[in-house]
């Protein structure tokens, strides 16, 4: 009885350790990214900065040079689209061939666009 004890307190301070301070993965979406490539073009020589910051809470920043704005994002269970929402309707939905950490393709028309991650 006195071994099942400790090896059920040694499990649960196991556990407890490893559940510490750390802090929850965020989704690779979650950050600042500029676009940097429509098809096998660079945009990096653009005279104004293009991206979107995806947030934590689900909405999401779009930037054109010195021009914003703000909507909400839903990503697709399978993660393969990325929906734009405003007043509760999806407007603009992007389909995702790629998405890492440091890099995100899309499909948007005809067009392949990449966004590198802003570190």
């Amino acid at each position: 009885m006195k071994a099942i004890r400790i090896l059920f307190l040694s499990v649960c301070s196991l556990f407890f350790s490893c559940s510490g301070n750390e802090e929850p993965e965020k989704h690779p979406v979650v950050g600042k990214w500029h676009l940097s490539y429509v098809d096998d073009s660079s945009v990096i020589d653009n005279p104004h900065i293009i991206g979107m910051e995806f947030r934590e809470d689900g909405t999401i920043r779009q930037f054109d040079g010195g021009v914003s704005y703000e909507a909400k994002y839903i990503i697709s269970d399978d993660t393969t689209s990325i929906s734009v929402i405003e007043g509760g309707k999806p407007v603009t939905e992007f389909k995702l061939r790629l998405l890492t950490r440091e890099r995100m393709e899309m499909e948007e028309g005809f067009h392949v666009v990449t966004f590198l991650k802003v570190k």
